[in-house]
C-alpha cells in the first residue's frame, strides 16, 4: 500500500524559520497538523506533497503512485488556495481521500453555523464573516445580522483563544475594532454565550470524533470563558476540581456518550468529515454548546503535564484513526479521467 500525505501552505505563503541545535535551519509551514509522524508503521511507503501557488486546474506530474490520500490541510480560511488544489489532485488521483479537501473547504465558521443549526441538541452560536475597512462596517454586519452583544470578534484563521476581542456594547465597537488592521481581510463575529454553571465555573469538552464516534481528549475548568491546555494549573490548586474531570473521563463512554451519540453523527454526516475534533460545554442533558469545529488533528500529541488517563485515549484515537485508513486504502480506485 502507497500513502499520500497532504500538506499545505497558508494563502499568505508564510512559514516558521528553525533553527536546530546543530546549527541547521528548517521551515515549518503552519496549519498542517501532522498525522504521518504517528503512523509511521502503516504497511507500505509514506509520501508527502506539499501545495501552495496559484489555485485553479492544474496536471500533477506525481510518479508516486499512491493507494489512498489523507489531507492534512484543515483550514479554510487560511489555506483556501492550497485546499482548491488539493482537492484537483485528489480528482486526477481519483483514489479514495481521508478528510476530502472540498469538505473542508465547506467547513468555514459562517458556513458551519448555517449548515448545524437545525441538529437538534446542538446550539452554534450566531456568526458572521465581515472584511470591514472601517468600523462602520462592522457595525452595519451585526445590526443587519440580527448579532446581539457582547460579541467576539477575531481574525479569520485564527483559533477562537488567538486575538480574540469581547465587544460588550455598540459604545465598544470602535475601539475594540482598532486593535485589529481593517484594511479588507476577514474577521468573524459570533455571539458570546455565557455558558457558566451554577458554580460559576465554566467547564470544557474537547472532543475527537473518527467516523461520528468521539472520545472525550479533555475536559477543562476555569473560572473565565475562554479556556485553554494551561487552566489545568488552575485545576490542580482545587482537588475538587480534579475529581470532577476524572469522573467525567470515567463516566463518559458509559454514560455521556450515548446522550451525545445522535447529535455527533448528525454532525458528521453534515459535515462528511472522517475526523475533526469539537471544542464544547456539554450539559447534564446532553445538550451540547458549540465553540469550535476544526479538522485540526492535534490530539494525538500528549504534553507533559497531562494526566496519564489520556494517554490511553490517545492510543485509541490513533488506532482507529490507523484502521480508518487501512480500510479506505483497500477501496476501490476510480479509475476515470478527472478531465
Amino acid at each position: 500500500m502507497n500513502y499520500l500525505f497532504l500538506y499545505g501552505a497558508p494563502d499568505n505563503n508564510h512559514a516558521f524559520v528553525n533553527i536546530r541545535t546543530d546549527g541547521s535551519a528548517g521551515l515549518t509551514i503552519i496549519g498542517t497538523p501532522h498525522v504521518n509522524p504517528f503512523m509511521d508503521d502503516l504497511p507500505g511507503q509514506c509520501r508527502g506533497f506539499c501545495l501552495a501557488g496559484m489555485a485553479g486546474k492544474q496536471q500533477f506530474n506525481i510518479q508516486f503512485q499512491p493507494d489512498l490520500v489523507i489531507n492534512q490541510i484543515y483550514e479554510p480560511d487560511s489555506h483556501e488556495t492550497a485546499l482548491v488544489r488539493a482537492d484537483v489532485l485528489c480528482e486526477q488521483l481519483g483514489v479514495p481521500v481521508v478528510n476530502n479537501p472540498k469538505h473542508i473547504l465547506l467547513s468555514r465558521r459562517d458556513h458551519l453555523f448555517l449548515r448545524l443549526q437545525k441538529i437538534a441538541g446542538l446550539q452554534v452560536p450566531d456568526t458572521l464573516r465581515v472584511k470591514p475597512t472601517s468600523p462602520d462596517d462592522i457595525h452595519h454586519t451585526i445590526t443587519a445580522g440580527g448579532l446581539r452583544y457582547p460579541i467576539m470578534i477575531r481574525p479569520a484563521g485564527h483559533p477562537v483563544g488567538a486575538i480574540t476581542k469581547v465587544i460588550h456594547e455598540s459604545d465598544d465597537l470602535e475601539k475594540a475594532s482598532y486593535s485589529y488592521a481593517l484594511d479588507g481581510r476577514p474577521y468573524y463575529l459570533t455571539n458570546l454565550v455565557d455558558y457558566a454553571s451554577k458554580d460559576g465555573l465554566y467547564r470544557k469538552f474537547r472532543l475527537a470524533v473518527i467516523e461520528g464516534r468521539a472520545y472525550l481528549r479533555d475536559y477543562l475548568l476555569a473560572e473565565s470563558w475562554m479556556i485553554h491546555a494551561r487552566d489545568r494549573t488552575y485545576m490542580h490548586s482545587k482537588p475538587a476540581l480534579l475529581r470532577e474531570a476524572e469522573n467525567i473521563h470515567n463516566r463518559f463512554d458509559n454514560v455521556i456518550w450515548p446522550r451525545i451519540a445522535p447529535t455527533i453523527k448528525a454532525i458528521t454526516a453534515e459535515l462528511q468529515l472522517d475526523y475533526f475534533t469539537l471544542d464544547a460545554n456539554i450539559n447534564p442533558q446532553g445538550e451540547i454548546l458549540v465553540f469550535e469545529i476544526s479538522a485540526g488533528m492535534d490530539f494525538l500529541q500528549v504534553d507533559d503535564n497531562e494526566p496519564a488517563r489520556h494517554k490511553a485515549v490517545v492510543s485509541d484515537l490513533r488506532n482507529h484513526l490507523y484502521n480508518l485508513i487501512m480500510r479506505k486504502a483497500k477501496q476501490p480506485k476510480d479509475l476515470s479521467p478527472a478531465f
